[in-house]
């Protein structure tokens, strides 16, 4: 594998936050990047997709993959992912302890973590859980598992406002630190909770809070987007 190159240049593009991502079509994905193991930051280390942790056995893409993107209108930055994971685990409404999205803000200079907001599906309360764990609160999301398919959908929404910007100050150009840490758990005897993870940046998340792991991504210029796209049972294909 070769290190990501962690920028995104993000569509402008209106979002209905639903657990449905046929309104991402459009938008550029980011899938499976690699990143260098274990929070080391070492050169030497090789690259990997996915890092194993306490015990955690990754048998693959279908085990654990993912795909992300970024769409931004004049009030919000909108997140969309889609996970493809054979089996969903959760210790109890954890936001973090076992299959959840962990997505971290920092400055245009990645020197300060601002925000830190965790996601998750909790099948046993049938609900999305949302932990605003640094940061103003006020973000919209939808977490939504088709188990049928072995995959998981998240869709969220952070209002400009919770960077203390103006109604309608989200605009061309603002820069952002962002890191996402997709952590996997799995039903497996010995494979419940945080067993591992992929993501872009995602040691922006784990073994510490770390601003210079995040990625760069830009609100570009260009005019809105429609996006249109076929579905199956709800998973933009």
């Amino acid at each position: 594998y070769d290190i990501a190159e962690m920028s995104y240049t993000a569509l402008q593009n209106d979002i209905t936050v639903d657990g449905d991502l046929v309104d991402w079509s459009c938008s550029e994905y980011i899938a499976q990047t690699p990143f260098v193991p274990s929070g080391t930051q070492n050169a030497a280390a090789d690259p990997v997709v996915f890092d194993e942790y306490a015990g955690g056995i990754w048998n693959g893409p279908d085990d654990h993959s993912i795909a992300v993107a970024f769409n931004w209108n004049s009030g919000s930055l909108f997140l969309g992912a889609k996970v493809i994971d054979d089996t969903h685990q959760l210790s109890g409404a954890s936001g973090w302890n076992g299959d959840s999205m962990q997505v971290v803000f920092a400055d245009d200079e990645r020197t300060t973590v601002t925000h830190l907001y965790n996601y998750a599906w909790n099948a046993a309360a049938g609900d999305t859980v949302h932990h605003h764990e640094q940061g103003a609160d006020g973000t919209e999301a939808v977490v939504t598992r088709y188990e049928d398919q072995g995959a998981t959908t998240y869709e969220v929404r952070i209002p400009g406002t919770a960077w203390g910007l103006e109604e309608n100050g989200v605009v061309a150009g603002l820069a952002l630190g962002i890191g996402i840490c997709i952590n996997d758990g799995d039903t497996e005897a010995g494979q419940g909770g945080q067993k591992g993870w992929s993501g872009w940046g995602p040691y922006a998340a784990v073994y510490g809070k770390t601003a210079s792991a995040t990625g760069v991504v830009t609100l570009g210029e260009d005019a809105p987007a429609t996006c249109v796209s076929s579905t199956t049972e709800g998973v933009t294909q």
